[in-house]
C-alpha cells in the first residue's frame, strides 16, 4: 500500500513538472513567434508599398499606344461602332418621323429631299458616305461572322482573308452608292456655241432629265451637280454637235416592302390610286381591310368603314409597296394598307 501511494505521488510530481516545463517553453516561444509575425507583416507591407509604387508608373498592357495595330481588332472595334451608329440613325429617324409633326418639323421624304437639294454637293457627298459606309461594313462583317459560326475561316489566314474582303467590299459598295454618276447625251445647234455654251447645256439637261424616269435608276428628282462636259462631236448629217454630260442627281426608285405616304387621286370599285411624288401606286380592294366597303353613291366615291376614317380623293394614306414593275420610261407599283400602322393618316 505504501509503495502504491509513493508511485501516485511520483506521478503527480512528474505531471506537474511536465506542465510547468511546457508552460515555460511556451512562454519563451510566444514572444519569439510574435516577433517573427511582426517582422513578416512589416516586410509584407513594405513589399506591397513597393509594388504599388511600381504599378503607378507601369504602362498598361496591352494599350493602344504600344499595342501593334492589327486588322482583326480594328475590324472588331469598327463593327461595334458601325452597329451602334446604324441603330442610332434608324431609331432616331423613326422617333423624328413620329414626333416631328407635333413639333412643327416634319421628317418625311418630301421634306428631306427638299432639304438635301439645297445643300452643296460636297456636303451631300460626305453625308451619303457617312451613312453608306457603316451600313455596308456592318452588313458584310455580319456575313463574315455568320461564316465563322459554321466553323469556317477560323485560321489566322482565313481571318485576315475575310477581313480584307469585308473592307474592300465595303469601300467599293460605298463608292457605288455614294458616287452614282449618270450620263446624258445632248445635241446642240451651232447657234448656241460661244462663252455660254456650258450654261446652255446645263439648262437643256435640267429640262430633259428632271422629272423623268428610267427603269435602271428610277425617277430623277433633281440634278445636284454636273461632273463633266465631254468634247463636242460634230454630226455631219445633222450639222449639230453632240455632247455627253456626266452628272449626279437625287433619284427615287421604290422597292418591294418600302412604306410610303401618298395622296389618293382616284377611288374606284376595284381599289384606289395614290400619288407618291412622281410614282403612282394602286391599292386593290383585296389589299384594303375588310372593314371598308365601297360606296359608289358618295360624292366623291369613297371607301367607308365603321369607326374608320374615310378613304376618298385627297386623303393621305400610308401604304406598303408589295410589287413593282419597271419599264423603260415608267414605274408601276402595287400597295397594301392591310398591315399594322397603315391606312389613312393626318398631316
Amino acid at each position: 500500500m505504501n509503495s502504491i501511494r509513493s508511485f501516485q505521488r511520483l506521478g503527480t510530481f512528474v505531471g506537474a513538472t511536465s506542465v510547468r516545463t511546457s508552460l515555460l517553453r511556451n512562454a519563451a516561444v510566444v514572444p519569439m513567434l510574435m516577433r517573427r509575425q511582426t517582422s513578416t507583416s512589416a516586410a509584407t507591407n513594405e513589399h506591397e508599398q513597393i509594388l504599388r509604387q511600381q504599378r503607378a508608373v507601369r504602362p498598361l498592357s496591352p494599350h493602344l499606344q504600344i499595342y501593334q495595330p492589327q486588322l482583326t481588332w480594328l475590324l472588331s472595334i469598327a463593327h461595334r461602332f458601325s452597329g451602334a451608329g446604324v441603330a442610332t440613325v434608324l431609331y432616331g429617324s423613326a422617333v423624328a418621323y413620329v414626333v416631328g409633326p407635333y413639333l412643327g418639323t416634319p421628317w418625311d421624304a418630301d421634306t428631306l429631299v427638299a432639304a438635301v437639294s439645297t445643300l452643296p454637293p460636297s456636303i451631300v457627298l460626305a453625308g451619303k458616305a457617312s451613312l453608306a459606309f457603316p451600313f455596308t461594313f456592318h452588313t458584310f462583317n455580319g456575313i463574315r461572322h455568320l461564316i465563322w459560326d459554321t466553323g469556317r475561316s477560323l485560321t489566322v489566314k482565313g481571318v485576315y482573308t475575310t477581313g480584307w474582303a469585308v473592307l474592300i467590299s465595303s469601300l467599293v459598295s460605298t463608292a457605288i452608292l455614294v458616287n452614282k454618276r449618270l450620263t446624258k447625251t445632248l445635241n446642240l445647234h451651232p447657234s448656241y456655241f460661244g462663252p455660254d455654251m456650258h450654261e446652255n447645256l446645263k439648262n437643256r439637261l435640267y429640262v430633259d432629265v428632271e422629272g423623268t424616269c428610267t427603269g435602271r435608276y428610277g425617277y430623277i428628282i433633281a440634278v445636284v451637280k454636273i461632273e463633266n462636259y465631254s468634247q463636242g462631236k460634230v454630226l455631219p448629217s445633222l450639222g449639230l454637235a453632240e455632247f455627253t454630260i456626266t452628272y449626279m442627281a437625287i433619284v427615287f426608285k421604290p422597292f418591294r416592302g418600302e412604306v410610303v405616304d401618298g395622296t389618293v387621286t382616284q377611288v374606284i370599285k376595284m381599289g384606289f390610286f395614290a400619288e407618291v411624288g412622281p410614282l403612282q401606286v394602286f391599292v386593290s380592294n383585296h389589299l384594303i381591310p375588310s372593314e371598308y366597303t365601297f360606296d359608289p353613291h358618295a360624292n366623291p366615291p369613297a371607301y367607308i368603314g365603321e369607326d374608320q376614317p374615310t378613304i376618298e380623293r385627297g386623303s393621305c394614306v400610308r401604304m406598303k409597296i408589295v410589287g413593282t414593275r419597271f419599264d423603260a420610261t415608267d414605274i408601276f407599283a402595287i400597295g397594301t394598307i392591310k398591315d399594322d400602322f397603315l391606312g389613312v393618316i393626318d398631316r
